[in-house]
């Protein structure tokens, strides 16, 4: 909380979102995977029953994405079931640490990785642009830990003590991370063949274009897509998958094919619209893997009534 001015609303919460996360890491690590997960479950519907801000942010998104065309009570169970798959996800991010690369391997399979290879090969660097779907968190332990030099953009959180329990955990696993305005450390990673991992899936509050997200304008930022033009770096959208038995399935795709019409500002729209909507077509054929939770359609085109 150091250099930064919050309310004492804001510190006690921020206080005991810190206990509770620390509560959680010690379970996550004492207890078994089964265990863990009848936790998270449970954690899981008791958030989704007392907070109602997360229940009615949930549902008011899913009602946008879907509107009638899935009956009230499956958009129910699709909102309760995504915040406990992001509960099981959290309590999997706890146990990083104690996870070895044989571990990771065993319990995340590594699909297309020949995608990444080949964009490697062509030494400009490769952006694997993806969702807050899935485990995402263990999506990139499992890339670095095949030995692939991932970077990653990162927001902090507001708590500074969260921020670097978080990033030791991913740094723990083979990650670099970058905070989102550090713009000369992205490039000078792509610059180096390397890759950057990035999240493209949230509103943006300033800048960035507004394009289509299942049927309704959304603020979306443009920077994978800008470097990407500007760079010849490759796109290549990613993403992980929880299976039946609890284990996960990273799939890298191959490079998103870029539209280059000669107007600049015209192809940013366009190929972060046509990004855009290959996050909308993985969301849409596994709703509960995705964070309902986010604001995604928060920020309104001006003049919008």
């Amino acid at each position: 909380m150091k250099g930064r001015h919050f309310t004492w609303g804001k510190r006690l919460e921020m206080l005991l979102v810190r206990g509770i996360v620390w509560g959680l890491s010690a379970v996550a690590k004492r207890t078994s995977p089964a265990t863990s997960f009848w936790l998270a479950d449970r954690l899981g519907l008791l958030i989704y029953q007392v907070i109602p801000r997360f229940h009615r942010t949930a549902l008011n998104n899913l009602h946008m994405a879907f509107g009638d065309r899935k009956p009230p009570a499956e958009l129910e169970r699709i909102a309760r079931r995504a915040l406990q798959n992001n509960c099981r996800a959290v309590m999997e991010f706890l146990r990083l640490r104690c996870l070895s690369p044989e571990d990771l391997q065993r319990l995340v399979e590594l699909w297309g990785s020949e995608h990444l290879d080949a964009a490697l090969a062509q030494g400009r660097g490769v952006m694997l642009v993806t969702a807050h779907y899935g485990n995402w968190e263990l999506m990139g332990a499992r890339i670095a830990t095949a030995g692939y030099p991932l970077t990653v953009i990162t927001r902090d959180q507001d708590d500074e003590a969260l921020t670097r329990l978080v990033n030791d955990s991913r740094e723990s696993a083979g990650l670099r991370v970058i905070r989102r305005q550090e713009v000369r450390k992205a490039l000078a990673c792509l610059r180096r063949n390397e890759i950057l991992g990035i999240l493209a899936d949230q509103n943006t509050a300033v800048g960035g274009v507004f394009v289509d997200f299942f049927g309704r304008p959304a603020a979306t930022a443009t920077g994978p897509v800008l470097f990407a033009l500007r760079l010849g770096t490759p796109l290549l959208p990613c993403f992980i998958r929880r299976l039946e038995d609890n284990r996960h399935r990273v799939v890298i795709y191959p490079p998103l094919e870029l539209v280059r019409t000669g107007d600049a500002t015209r192809d940013i729209a366009l190929n972060t619209a046509r990004l855009t909507k290959v996050i909308e077509h993985q969301i849409a054929e596994r709703p509960e893997e995705w964070l309902w939770i986010h604001r995604r359609w928060k920020r309104r085109p001006e003049g919008e009534v």
